[in-house]
């Protein structure tokens, strides 16, 4: 199990250094979440981003990472909880899993919020 979710967690480190390094261009022609803005021929601008682009791209990446392995760890909660056949500390602890996983997902979600305003306030 161990094995499994340190495979998944290397894979999603990968796909996180993949979007860091094939990043959208410039900001000047994109919105925040990497479309083209209205009137703006995308392949034309250069592909060079601003800081906060780049740190925008990051956080996003590592709060998707965050969401796919809190769903990852739901889902083994919910298996743990499916399987512990009745045995109180077994259910205990799967429903555990599944409270901390859910709790941290939703830390990760007000993290993005308070991100996104604090971007918008000073951006």
């Amino acid at each position: 199990m161990k094995l499994r979710l340190l495979a998944i967690v290397a894979v999603l480190v990968g796909l996180f250094a993949v979007n860091v390094v094939v990043a959208p261009v410039s900001s000047a022609a994109v919105d925040i979440f990497g479309g083209c803005k209205d009137g703006v021929d995308c392949s034309s601008v250069q592909s060079k981003q601003t800081l906060n682009t780049q740190i925008w791209n990051i956080i996003r990446t590592a709060l998707t990472i965050l969401g796919g392995i809190a769903v990852v760890v739901i889902i083994a909660g919910g298996i743990m909880y499916t399987t512990s056949a009745g045995d109180p500390s077994k259910v205990t602890a799967a429903k555990n899993t599944i409270l901390y996983s859910v709790v941290g997902l939703a830390v990760a979600m007000s993290a993005a919020a308070i991100i996104t305003l604090v971007n918008n306030y000073f951006g």
